[in-house]
């Protein structure tokens, strides 16, 4: 039996949880399994999100994370400083906490 050809696009992710860390860098949860590292880029005038790296944990994908903004390789244009990266990392962990506590209370609450 012919199996269907798929479109030369690649299926969007569907995203369970993203935490926005700077306007071009963001951390995904994609699925049960997997967080992504993913960097904002343009293509052809459309914005799009690529994945610099899977982790099976959260804590894994932040020290990435922590490197790879150290390294300077998802930086925009301009380094990104140490101040502002500890303040992103600071403010990312804060929005993780925040949604673990709203979906715990959630479950809290249906349970």
């Amino acid at each position: 039996m012919a199996r269907a050809l798929r479109s030369g696009r690649p299926k969007a992710a569907k995203q369970i949880f993203v935490i926005q860390v700077t306007p071009a860098v963001r951390i995904a949860r994609t699925d049960p399994h997997n967080w992504a590292v993913q960097k904002r880029v343009v293509v052809k005038e459309e914005e799009q999100w690529s994945a610099a790296g899977y982790y099976s944990n959260l804590d894994d994908a932040l020290e990435a994370l922590a490197r790879k903004l150290l390294q300077s390789k998802l930086a925009d244009q301009d380094r990104v400083a140490l101040l502002d990266m500890a303040a992103a990392v600071r403010e990312a962990t804060e929005a993780i906490v925040e949604e673990l506590q709203r979906v715990k209370f959630a479950a809290m609450k249906v349970g």
